[in-house]
Protein backbone atom coordinates (compact mmCIF):
# COMPACT_ATOMS: atom_id res chain seq x y z
CA UNK A 1 0.00 0.00 0.00
CA UNK A 2 0.89 3.34 -0.90
CA UNK A 3 1.75 6.02 2.09
CA UNK A 4 -0.31 9.27 1.06
CA UNK A 5 3.75 10.88 1.95
CA UNK A 6 4.30 9.21 -0.96
CA UNK A 7 1.74 9.58 -3.24
CA UNK A 8 2.11 13.50 -2.91
CA UNK A 9 5.00 14.00 -4.47
CA UNK A 10 4.89 11.52 -6.79
CA UNK A 11 1.90 12.74 -8.60
CA UNK A 12 3.43 15.78 -8.71
CA UNK A 13 5.90 14.14 -10.41
CA UNK A 14 3.77 12.13 -12.77
CA UNK A 15 2.29 15.55 -13.89
CA UNK A 16 5.41 16.96 -14.94
CA UNK A 17 5.79 14.03 -16.79
CA UNK A 18 2.26 14.85 -18.70
CA UNK A 19 3.14 18.69 -18.96
CA UNK A 20 6.24 17.60 -20.67
CA UNK A 21 4.72 15.27 -23.21
CA UNK A 22 1.82 17.55 -24.02
CA UNK A 23 4.49 20.42 -24.77
CA UNK A 24 6.50 18.12 -26.66
CA UNK A 25 3.39 16.41 -28.13
CA UNK A 26 2.05 20.12 -29.26
CA UNK A 27 5.52 21.36 -30.51
CA UNK A 28 5.43 24.58 -28.66
CA UNK A 29 8.36 27.01 -28.54
CA UNK A 30 9.67 29.01 -25.62
CA UNK A 31 7.84 32.51 -25.81
CA UNK A 32 4.99 30.01 -26.00
CA UNK A 33 1.90 30.44 -23.62
CA UNK A 34 0.38 27.65 -22.19
CA UNK A 35 -3.12 26.95 -21.66
CA UNK A 36 -5.13 28.25 -17.98
CA UNK A 37 -4.04 26.27 -15.01
CA UNK A 38 -7.35 25.76 -14.47
CA UNK A 39 -8.17 24.38 -18.36
CA UNK A 40 -5.26 22.54 -18.59
CA UNK A 41 -5.51 20.79 -14.89
CA UNK A 42 -9.29 19.61 -16.46
CA UNK A 43 -7.36 18.44 -19.65
CA UNK A 44 -4.79 16.65 -17.62
CA UNK A 45 -7.65 15.03 -15.06
CA UNK A 46 -5.81 16.36 -12.36
CA UNK A 47 -6.67 19.48 -9.41
CA UNK A 48 -5.25 22.57 -9.56
CA UNK A 49 -3.14 22.41 -6.47
CA UNK A 50 -1.38 19.39 -8.25
CA UNK A 51 -0.87 21.10 -11.17
CA UNK A 52 0.81 24.25 -9.63
CA UNK A 53 3.03 21.74 -7.73
CA UNK A 54 4.11 20.45 -11.21
CA UNK A 55 4.44 23.89 -12.83
CA UNK A 56 6.56 25.47 -9.72
CA UNK A 57 8.97 22.66 -9.94
CA UNK A 58 9.25 22.78 -13.95
CA UNK A 59 10.06 26.72 -13.21
CA UNK A 60 12.84 25.58 -10.49
CA UNK A 61 14.11 23.60 -13.50
CA UNK A 62 14.08 26.30 -16.49
CA UNK A 63 11.51 24.66 -18.50
CA UNK A 64 8.91 26.71 -17.55
CA UNK A 65 8.54 30.66 -16.83
CA UNK A 66 4.90 31.95 -14.85
CA UNK A 67 4.50 35.58 -15.38
CA UNK A 68 1.96 36.91 -12.92
CA UNK A 69 -0.94 38.38 -14.51
CA UNK A 70 -0.42 36.72 -17.83
CA UNK A 71 -0.08 32.87 -17.33
CA UNK A 72 3.24 30.39 -17.61
CA UNK A 73 5.25 30.21 -21.05
CA UNK A 74 8.01 28.18 -22.43
CA UNK A 75 10.61 29.64 -20.85
CA UNK A 76 14.12 29.29 -23.52
CA UNK A 77 15.34 26.79 -25.82
CA UNK A 78 18.66 25.44 -23.65
CA UNK A 79 16.39 24.14 -21.80
CA UNK A 80 14.74 20.60 -23.23
CA UNK A 81 11.18 20.12 -23.31
CA UNK A 82 10.78 16.69 -23.87
CA UNK A 83 9.37 14.01 -21.52
CA UNK A 84 12.52 12.32 -19.31
CA UNK A 85 12.95 8.73 -20.98
CA UNK A 86 14.15 7.22 -17.73
CA UNK A 87 11.60 8.43 -15.53
CA UNK A 88 9.48 5.21 -13.88
CA UNK A 89 6.56 5.10 -11.65
CA UNK A 90 7.70 3.58 -8.47
CA UNK A 91 4.54 1.57 -7.88
CA UNK A 92 3.58 -1.92 -9.33
CA UNK A 93 -0.27 -0.72 -8.86
CA UNK A 94 -0.04 2.79 -10.86
CA UNK A 95 -3.62 2.46 -13.05
CA UNK A 96 -3.79 4.37 -16.21
CA UNK A 97 -7.57 5.32 -15.90
CA UNK A 98 -8.51 6.44 -19.89
CA UNK A 99 -11.71 7.94 -20.12
CA UNK A 100 -13.87 9.92 -22.20
CA UNK A 101 -14.51 13.67 -20.75
CA UNK A 102 -18.44 13.91 -20.49
CA UNK A 103 -19.40 15.94 -17.65
CA UNK A 104 -22.84 14.13 -17.42
CA UNK A 105 -21.60 10.77 -16.78
CA UNK A 106 -18.01 9.40 -17.90
CA UNK A 107 -16.06 11.78 -16.07
CA UNK A 108 -18.27 11.21 -13.21
CA UNK A 109 -17.54 7.94 -12.89
CA UNK A 110 -14.17 8.49 -13.89
CA UNK A 111 -13.70 10.18 -10.38
CA UNK A 112 -15.28 7.24 -8.48
CA UNK A 113 -12.38 5.16 -10.18
CA UNK A 114 -9.66 7.41 -9.15
CA UNK A 115 -11.16 7.63 -5.92
CA UNK A 116 -11.45 4.11 -5.30
CA UNK A 117 -8.09 3.15 -6.98
CA UNK A 118 -6.34 5.71 -4.06
CA UNK A 119 -8.63 3.84 -1.22
CA UNK A 120 -6.98 0.78 -2.32
CA UNK A 121 -3.77 1.40 -2.47
CA UNK A 122 -3.17 2.07 -5.66
CA UNK A 123 -2.01 5.25 -7.70
CA UNK A 124 -4.22 6.08 -10.20
CA UNK A 125 -3.04 8.33 -13.23
CA UNK A 126 -6.10 9.95 -14.90
CA UNK A 127 -6.08 10.63 -18.89
CA UNK A 128 -9.06 12.55 -19.84
CA UNK A 129 -9.85 12.42 -23.98
CA UNK A 130 -12.83 13.36 -26.14
CA UNK A 131 -14.81 10.98 -28.10
CA UNK A 132 -12.38 11.26 -30.27
CA UNK A 133 -9.68 8.59 -29.49
CA UNK A 134 -7.31 8.32 -32.02
CA UNK A 135 -4.29 6.01 -32.68
CA UNK A 136 -2.22 8.44 -31.13
CA UNK A 137 -3.85 8.51 -28.08
CA UNK A 138 -3.39 4.75 -27.59
CA UNK A 139 0.12 5.00 -27.87
CA UNK A 140 0.04 7.66 -25.66
CA UNK A 141 -1.20 5.03 -22.43
CA UNK A 142 1.73 2.32 -23.50
CA UNK A 143 4.41 5.13 -23.23
CA UNK A 144 2.91 5.05 -19.60
CA UNK A 145 3.11 1.59 -19.45
CA UNK A 146 6.96 1.53 -20.60
CA UNK A 147 7.27 4.24 -18.13
CA UNK A 148 6.14 1.55 -14.97
CA UNK A 149 2.35 1.67 -15.21
CA UNK A 150 0.98 -2.02 -14.99
CA UNK A 151 -2.90 -1.66 -14.88
CA UNK A 152 -4.85 -0.21 -17.50
CA UNK A 153 -8.75 0.86 -17.19
CA UNK A 154 -10.78 2.10 -20.19
CA UNK A 155 -13.59 3.22 -21.35
CA UNK A 156 -15.14 0.59 -23.54
CA UNK A 157 -16.06 3.07 -26.33
CA UNK A 158 -12.65 4.30 -26.97
CA UNK A 159 -11.98 1.00 -27.82
CA UNK A 160 -14.76 0.08 -30.51
CA UNK A 161 -14.81 3.25 -31.90
CA UNK A 162 -11.89 2.22 -34.43
CA UNK A 163 -11.27 -0.79 -35.94
CA UNK A 164 -7.49 0.04 -35.30
CA UNK A 165 -7.88 0.87 -31.70
CA UNK A 166 -9.41 -3.15 -31.25
CA UNK A 167 -6.08 -4.16 -33.64
CA UNK A 168 -3.88 -2.05 -31.11
CA UNK A 169 -4.71 -3.05 -27.66
CA UNK A 170 -4.98 -6.85 -29.04
CA UNK A 171 -1.49 -6.56 -30.23
CA UNK A 172 -0.35 -4.19 -27.08
CA UNK A 173 -2.50 -5.01 -24.52
CA UNK A 174 -0.66 -7.75 -23.28
CA UNK A 175 2.14 -5.63 -22.20
CA UNK A 176 -0.14 -4.16 -19.27
CA UNK A 177 -0.52 -6.37 -16.20
CA UNK A 178 -4.13 -6.43 -16.60
CA UNK A 179 -6.84 -4.41 -18.99
CA UNK A 180 -10.17 -3.40 -17.28
CA UNK A 181 -12.86 -2.19 -19.94
CA UNK A 182 -15.45 0.02 -18.11
CA UNK A 183 -19.66 0.80 -18.96
CA UNK A 184 -19.90 0.58 -22.62
CA UNK A 185 -22.56 -1.76 -23.85
CA UNK A 186 -21.72 -4.75 -24.25
CA UNK A 187 -20.40 -5.45 -27.69
CA UNK A 188 -19.18 -8.38 -28.44
CA UNK A 189 -15.17 -8.02 -29.30
CA UNK A 190 -13.19 -11.42 -29.32
CA UNK A 191 -9.67 -10.94 -28.68
CA UNK A 192 -9.23 -8.93 -26.20
CA UNK A 193 -7.15 -8.59 -23.68
CA UNK A 194 -8.26 -8.53 -19.59
CA UNK A 195 -12.00 -7.96 -18.65
CA UNK A 196 -14.90 -5.83 -18.54
CA UNK A 197 -17.07 -4.40 -15.91
CA UNK A 198 -20.64 -3.06 -17.35
CA UNK A 199 -23.62 -2.40 -16.39
CA UNK A 200 -26.49 -4.37 -17.00
CA UNK A 201 -27.89 -3.17 -20.22
CA UNK A 202 -30.09 -6.17 -21.35
CA UNK A 203 -31.99 -6.06 -17.79
CA UNK A 204 -32.40 -2.29 -18.06
CA UNK A 205 -33.86 -2.30 -21.43
CA UNK A 206 -36.39 -4.89 -20.26
CA UNK A 207 -37.07 -3.02 -17.18
CA UNK A 208 -37.90 -0.27 -19.82
CA UNK A 209 -40.48 -1.87 -22.30
CA UNK A 210 -41.68 -4.21 -18.95
CA UNK A 211 -42.66 -1.02 -17.24
CA UNK A 212 -44.54 1.24 -20.09
CA UNK A 213 -46.30 -2.35 -20.96
CA UNK A 214 -47.78 -2.33 -17.99
CA UNK A 215 -49.13 1.15 -18.21
CA UNK A 216 -50.76 -0.29 -21.45
CA UNK A 217 -48.59 0.98 -23.82
CA UNK A 218 -48.13 -1.20 -26.86
CA UNK A 219 -46.40 0.82 -29.27
CA UNK A 220 -42.85 1.89 -27.71
CA UNK A 221 -40.65 3.60 -30.01
CA UNK A 222 -36.86 3.65 -29.49
CA UNK A 223 -34.82 6.67 -30.22
CA UNK A 224 -31.07 6.69 -30.62
CA UNK A 225 -28.32 7.70 -32.82
CA UNK A 226 -27.52 6.43 -36.37
CA UNK A 227 -25.82 3.30 -37.35
CA UNK A 228 -24.12 4.31 -40.39
CA UNK A 229 -20.26 3.72 -40.06
CA UNK A 230 -19.62 7.42 -40.51
CA UNK A 231 -20.71 8.08 -37.07
CA UNK A 232 -18.54 7.33 -34.11
CA UNK A 233 -21.17 5.28 -32.04
CA UNK A 234 -22.77 3.79 -35.02
CA UNK A 235 -21.53 0.22 -33.32
CA UNK A 236 -23.10 1.34 -29.90
CA UNK A 237 -25.84 2.61 -31.54
CA UNK A 238 -26.61 -0.89 -33.48
CA UNK A 239 -26.19 -2.47 -29.93
CA UNK A 240 -28.90 -0.37 -28.32
CA UNK A 241 -31.50 -1.43 -31.00
CA UNK A 242 -30.73 -4.79 -30.71
CA UNK A 243 -31.06 -5.07 -26.59
CA UNK A 244 -34.58 -2.52 -27.73
CA UNK A 245 -35.54 -5.43 -30.02
CA UNK A 246 -34.99 -8.34 -27.66
CA UNK A 247 -37.20 -6.14 -24.70
CA UNK A 248 -39.86 -5.76 -27.17
CA UNK A 249 -39.83 -9.65 -28.48
CA UNK A 250 -39.80 -10.83 -25.08
CA UNK A 251 -42.32 -8.37 -23.93
CA UNK A 252 -44.48 -9.79 -26.64
CA UNK A 253 -44.47 -6.43 -28.69
CA UNK A 254 -43.14 -7.80 -31.86
CA UNK A 255 -45.70 -5.57 -33.64
CA UNK A 256 -44.96 -2.52 -31.49
CA UNK A 257 -41.41 -2.37 -32.77
CA UNK A 258 -40.81 1.02 -34.02
CA UNK A 259 -37.21 2.83 -34.31
CA UNK A 260 -35.68 6.37 -35.09
CA UNK A 261 -32.22 7.26 -35.63
CA UNK A 262 -30.64 11.11 -35.78
CA UNK A 263 -27.67 13.03 -34.77
CA UNK A 264 -28.42 16.70 -35.21
CA UNK A 265 -31.46 18.27 -33.36
CA UNK A 266 -33.30 18.81 -36.16
CA UNK A 267 -32.86 15.49 -36.72
CA UNK A 268 -34.27 14.04 -33.54
CA UNK A 269 -37.40 16.82 -33.76
CA UNK A 270 -38.41 14.82 -37.53
CA UNK A 271 -37.17 11.00 -35.32
CA UNK A 272 -39.69 11.78 -32.85
CA UNK A 273 -42.71 13.20 -35.09
CA UNK A 274 -41.69 10.09 -37.38
CA UNK A 275 -42.99 8.01 -34.12
CA UNK A 276 -46.15 9.63 -33.79
CA UNK A 277 -47.05 9.01 -37.02
CA UNK A 278 -46.26 5.14 -36.60
CA UNK A 279 -48.51 5.39 -33.55
CA UNK A 280 -46.26 5.11 -30.78
CA UNK A 281 -47.64 6.36 -27.68
CA UNK A 282 -44.33 6.05 -25.61
CA UNK A 283 -40.79 6.45 -26.43
CA UNK A 284 -37.53 4.83 -24.92
CA UNK A 285 -34.35 6.73 -25.63
CA UNK A 286 -30.75 5.90 -25.15
CA UNK A 287 -30.02 9.19 -23.55
CA UNK A 288 -31.80 11.71 -21.32
CA UNK A 289 -31.05 14.46 -24.12
CA UNK A 290 -32.57 12.93 -26.71
CA UNK A 291 -35.43 12.53 -24.34
CA UNK A 292 -35.42 15.62 -23.62
CA UNK A 293 -35.91 16.24 -27.09
CA UNK A 294 -38.98 14.13 -27.42
CA UNK A 295 -40.52 16.43 -24.37
CA UNK A 296 -40.11 19.45 -26.04
CA UNK A 297 -40.85 18.22 -29.13
CA UNK A 298 -44.67 16.56 -28.54
CA UNK A 299 -45.67 19.43 -25.68
CA UNK A 300 -44.52 22.19 -29.24
CA UNK A 301 -46.86 19.72 -30.39
CA UNK A 302 -50.13 20.15 -28.08
CA UNK A 303 -49.36 16.90 -26.31
CA UNK A 304 -49.31 16.49 -22.68
CA UNK A 305 -46.40 14.08 -20.97
CA UNK A 306 -47.47 11.73 -19.39
CA UNK A 307 -51.20 12.13 -20.43
CA UNK A 308 -50.61 12.07 -23.40
CA UNK A 309 -47.01 10.70 -24.40
CA UNK A 310 -44.85 8.74 -22.24
CA UNK A 311 -40.74 9.22 -22.78
CA UNK A 312 -37.81 7.46 -20.69
CA UNK A 313 -34.41 9.00 -21.07
CA UNK A 314 -30.74 7.10 -19.45
CA UNK A 315 -27.87 8.19 -17.65
CA UNK A 316 -30.10 10.04 -15.08
CA UNK A 317 -28.45 13.71 -16.01
CA UNK A 318 -28.88 16.63 -14.91
CA UNK A 319 -31.48 17.41 -17.59
CA UNK A 320 -33.21 14.39 -16.28
CA UNK A 321 -33.56 15.43 -12.69
CA UNK A 322 -34.20 19.11 -13.73
CA UNK A 323 -37.54 17.92 -16.30
CA UNK A 324 -38.19 15.48 -13.45
CA UNK A 325 -37.93 12.45 -16.15
CA UNK A 326 -38.10 8.98 -15.80
CA UNK A 327 -34.47 7.32 -16.24
CA UNK A 328 -31.69 5.04 -15.44
CA UNK A 329 -28.91 5.44 -12.97
CA UNK A 330 -25.68 3.86 -13.05
CA UNK A 331 -24.80 2.23 -10.12
CA UNK A 332 -20.85 4.52 -10.00
CA UNK A 333 -19.36 3.41 -6.65
CA UNK A 334 -20.35 -0.30 -7.25
CA UNK A 335 -18.77 -0.18 -10.72
CA UNK A 336 -15.12 1.10 -8.95
CA UNK A 337 -15.68 -1.02 -6.32
CA UNK A 338 -15.57 -4.05 -8.93
CA UNK A 339 -13.13 -2.35 -10.87
CA UNK A 340 -10.93 -2.35 -7.94
CA UNK A 341 -11.40 -6.16 -7.84
CA UNK A 342 -10.86 -6.94 -11.48
CA UNK A 343 -7.15 -5.17 -10.58
CA UNK A 344 -6.20 -6.96 -7.67
CA UNK A 345 -7.39 -10.08 -9.27
CA UNK A 346 -6.35 -10.30 -13.14
CA UNK A 347 -6.79 -14.02 -13.14
CA UNK A 348 -10.77 -13.87 -12.35
CA UNK A 349 -12.59 -16.52 -14.28
CA UNK A 350 -15.92 -14.12 -14.31
CA UNK A 351 -13.83 -12.01 -17.06
CA UNK A 352 -17.67 -10.15 -17.26
CA UNK A 353 -19.40 -8.55 -14.54
CA UNK A 354 -22.59 -6.60 -15.01
CA UNK A 355 -24.01 -4.11 -11.99
CA UNK A 356 -26.79 -3.11 -11.98
CA UNK A 357 -28.27 -0.19 -13.36
CA UNK A 358 -31.32 1.60 -11.40
CA UNK A 359 -34.77 2.72 -12.67
CA UNK A 360 -35.56 5.84 -11.75
CA UNK A 361 -39.16 6.41 -11.73
CA UNK A 362 -40.63 10.07 -12.02
CA UNK A 363 -43.20 11.92 -13.86
CA UNK A 364 -42.41 11.37 -18.02
CA UNK A 365 -43.82 8.20 -17.89
CA UNK A 366 -47.92 7.37 -16.83
CA UNK A 367 -50.99 4.60 -18.13
CA UNK A 368 -51.91 5.03 -22.33
CA UNK A 369 -55.00 6.57 -22.78
CA UNK A 370 -56.18 7.03 -26.74
CA UNK A 371 -55.71 10.68 -28.21
CA UNK A 372 -58.08 13.18 -28.76
CA UNK A 373 -55.31 15.07 -31.45
CA UNK A 374 -56.33 15.03 -34.64
CA UNK A 375 -53.48 12.93 -36.85
CA UNK A 376 -51.58 11.58 -33.77
CA UNK A 377 -52.28 7.79 -32.84
CA UNK A 378 -55.67 7.56 -34.53
CA UNK A 379 -55.69 3.97 -33.93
Amino acid sequence: MIATAVQKPLRRDIVQQKVLQMITKAGLKPGDRLLSEKKLAGNLGVNHQTLRAAFSELASKGVLERRPGSGTFIKHSSVPVKANSSFNFDSEKTVVVAMRDDPHFFSGLRNDIVLALEKNGMLPIAVGNSKDFTHENMEQLFRFNAMGASQLVIDQAFVLEASENIKFLREHGAKFDNVVMVPGNQVAVTGMPGSMVLGDYPDAYDTAIAHLKALRHEKIGFFCGTVTEDNADWCANRRYIELYTQAMIKNSLVEGIKIATSVTKEDMVVGVQVLLDAGCSAVFCDNDYRALISLETVRNMGLKVPEDFSVIGFFDTPWAEHYNMTTFRYRNSEIAEEVVRHINHPDLVDKLSLKKIDFIERGTTGKFKKLKVEGFLSK
